[in-house]
């Protein structure tokens, strides 16, 4: 299953040791952008990933939708949960999120859009996405030093817009997490994974 796993992983990521992929999204349809995109891409990704097109499935109005009240904002405690406030919007931050993880020379491996899951259960709530990344080179390194790290990859950054209007950004300290199995090697993979998180997410500031 761990040879698999990397497997996945190359295949993925294949064709560029900076990563320069395409991701196929069945629901909702997402492009991922290249490194060289123009800004008239960047608008042209902007509408469609808040497509009504997309969010509004079956015509169903908002009218008809329960809209969720958000509870008052408490960041967690603790080293291990980091956060950043954008005051882009939130399509910006989007773009800009994947355009540094590629920067970073990783993977974005999948993306769930929290809002529209939400609204085909009948709720209506800000944007919110959650973009999971890491790369195969990272993965060996994990299962050489210690496979029970294993579910510590892929790398996750949630994306939220707050009823305020500015865009939280949300993710777990690889440093701190790795740092738990007292393993030298993954010690250091997870100081260099914690440098790139905070590159990708000072990038969508």
């Amino acid at each position: 299953m761990l040879l698999k796993t990397i497997a996945f992983l190359g295949r993925t990521c294949r064709g560029s040791r900076l990563n320069r992929f395409r991701i196929q999204h069945r629901q909702p349809r997402i492009p991922v952008l290249s490194n060289k995109t123009e800004n008239s891409r960047a608008v042209s990704f902007a509408e469609q990933s808040e497509s009504p097109k997309d969010e509004k499935e079956g015509s169903v109005s908002d009218d008809q939708l329960i809209k969720l009240e958000y509870g008052p904002v408490r960041w967690p405690s603790g080293s291990l949960h980091r956060s950043r406030i954008s005051s882009l919007p939130f399509t910006d931050v989007i773009w800009r999120l994947r355009e540094a993880i590629q920067e970073a020379e990783l993977c974005v491996l999948h993306e769930i859009d929290s809002k529209l899951l939400m609204r085909r259960g009948g709720y209506l709530v800000n944007a919110a996405r959650q973009v999971y990344f890491f790369h195969p080179t990272r993965m060996e390194r994990i299962l050489r030093a210690n496979p029970a790290a294993l579910h510590e990859a892929p790398l996750k950054i949630a994306v939220l817009e707050l009823p305020d209007g500015t865009v939280s950004l949300l993710w777990n300290e690889p440093a701190e997490a790795f740092a738990r199995y007292r393993n030298s090697q993954l010690k250091k993979l997870g100081i260099e994974l914690s440098i790139a998180c905070d590159a990708i997410t000072m990038a969508c500031l």
